[in-house]
């Protein structure tokens, strides 16, 4: 994996994010329901919004639709998803995902929010309580949260 990571090393990218991709290059990802970290957001952290603290339910859906208004969070997502596409991935879906991303078009958004949806198994915790139906939005909307989220400060712009 330290291979892998280290073509990335030039490029200003969030390592948090990196690392979860590239790990996830090599193979399926599986979740373990024992906690391993203890993690809290620190309210002067650069990625801290608290938006959480004061929102509804359906709020974060909204917001991952805003996003996509967001040329630059857009730009970042492109940019970073054209790096890794740059990385056999040992899954096709996740490899199409990526060359999806990586065009950076609104097409190739909403076709990876299709194929996530279609595979929501793969993306989301079997073990939720919440319905297939509900796994399949938070799967589809998985793109969009990142846009949303990552686009802010995952890699800089020139």
């Amino acid at each position: 994996m330290r291979d892998r990571l280290r073509r990335f090393e030039p490029y200003n990218i969030s390592y948090d994010a990196l690392v979860q991709t590239i790990g996830g290059s090599l193979g399926n990802v599986c979740y373990i329901q024992e906690p391993l970290v203890y993690w809290r957001r620190y309210k002067g952290a650069s990625t801290f919004s608290g938006i959480h603290e004061t929102t509804g339910k359906w709020d974060g859906y909204k917001r991952a639709l805003a996003a996509l208004r967001n040329k630059d969070n857009r730009e970042r997502t492109r940019r970073y998803f054209a790096l890794l596409a740059q990385t056999a991935f040992e899954s096709p879906v996740a490899m199409r995902a990526v060359e999806a991303l990586a065009k950076g078009s609104l097409t190739g958004i909403v076709a990876t929010s299709l194929l996530c949806c279609k595979h929501y198994k793969d993306f989301t915790n079997p073990q939720a309580a919440a319905s297939s139906l509900v796994q399949r939005l938070r799967a589809f909307f998985m793109p969009l949260f990142f846009i949303r989220d990552h686009g802010r400060y995952i890699i800089a712009l020139d």
